[in-house]
């Protein structure tokens, strides 16, 4: 029995700018020092970061694991596959001409070839042993199917935002205008059943013997001062709401249907787009 015979939860979240992408001034995360170059200057980041109570607390109370190569079996509940998918085997990282970074370097992966196999080793034996759950954490979108036969379904892919990070393409500074890039995002994806334009946020993933549901929390806004409560450093946003949930039963590669019990609060849902 594990925890207790209760369900267990993840949160699943990127929060790696700590100053808040661009506000850091007005909620009070200046970082110190200079540009990292140093082992000085990172060990003086990694201080002011582990300065802020909030970030004690969740430590406190909660185990965290990080995106970097490592493997976790909880039982028989789960076993968790971390992957490494942003420099592992890159030797260009910063070259976003990707027909360029074909010509420089053409068999160049995501993930490298030791990480190909490592996750396909480890799912096999996670199935051999019965274990119910299979998860790998990354920080990339790398699953891909044919929806008309199924041909590469392994499973179901979550791809969250960063809770302080900027929209990127979806930063139109208006909400017609992020849902509806977000709706034009899930009309030409065959794989996406959902997509969040506008709002920030994480998912909690709560799974037991049967099903996993994966709720996706919605930040309204992590740069309004009225919705920011800065105490010294810490920094607490309660202005947040469950804008979707989404469940995938023990033994199924596919969401429950229908998707999101077809009806979401915020971004844009397959069933739901012309």
């Amino acid at each position: 029995m594990i925890n207790g015979g209760k369900p267990m939860t993840f949160a699943v979240f990127s929060c790696s700018q700590y100053q808040a992408a661009c506000q850091s001034t007005k909620i009070g995360r200046a970082v110190e020092g200079r540009e990292l170059a140093t082992i000085h200057d990172y060990r003086q980041r990694l201080g002011q970061y582990r300065s802020d109570p909030d970030l004690q607390f969740s430590h406190q109370i909660a185990l965290w694991i990080v995106v970097w190569l490592s493997a976790f079996q909880i039982g028989k509940l789960l076993d968790l596959s971390m992957l490494e998918t942003r420099h592992y085997e890159r030797d260009i990282t910063d070259v976003r001409d990707t027909k360029l970074l074909a010509a420089i370097i053409p068999d160049r992966s995501l993930v490298g070839a030791n990480q190909e196999k490592w996750p396909l080793d480890t799912l096999s034996e996670s199935k051999r042993q019965g274990v119910i759950w299979r998860i790998i954490g990354y920080v990339k979108s790398i699953l891909s199917y044919d929806p008309a036969t199924g041909r590469g379904v392994i499973g179901v892919e979550f791809a969250g935002t960063g809770v302080t990070s900027s929209a990127g393409p979806f930063d139109k500074g208006n909400f017609t205008q992020a849902v509806g890039y977000s709706t034009e995002c899930v009309r030409n994806n065959v794989d996406l059943q959902w997509g969040e334009g506008y709002y920030r946020g994480f998912f909690a993933l709560t799974m037991n013997s049967k099903p996993l549901n994966a709720t996706y929390y919605s930040v309204r806004n992590v740069s309004n001062a009225l919705s920011l409560h800065v105490f010294k450093s810490a920094f607490r946003n309660f202005d947040g709401f469950a804008s979707a949930n989404f469940t995938v039963n023990a033994g199924e590669n596919r969401l429950a249907c229908p998707v999101a019990s077809g009806h979401a609060l915020s971004g844009a849902l397959k069933s739901q787009v012309n």
